[in-house]
């Protein structure tokens, strides 16, 4: 859904109502798009990082070992609507 808002958000630049390109509006709409894609390849390519599949990922190494204390239930409906 973000990427179809993303390609879409400069759209109305290629409807010419008056006959006229407006050459702000699409650098201002899709040059972030190519500068994103420019620096994370670069950065990828400078520091030689690969990508981690996610079956490798560790999740459970770091994980907390001791249990999380009980809560104290709310003693009454302001602390009920703060701890909500």
């Amino acid at each position: 859904m973000t990427s179809l808002i993303l390609i879409t958000n400069g759209f109305k630049v290629f409807i010419h109502v008056d006959g006229h390109f407006d050459d702000a509006t699409f650098i201002t709409s899709y040059f972030p798009l190519v500068m994103f894609v420019v620096l994370y390849v670069g950065y990828k390519f400078m520091y030689k990082t690969t990508w981690i599949a996610p079956a490798d990922m560790d999740f459970i190494s770091n994980s907390r070992d001791c249990p999380l204390e009980d809560e104290v239930p709310p003693r009454n409906f302001a602390e009920r609507v703060w701890n909500w």
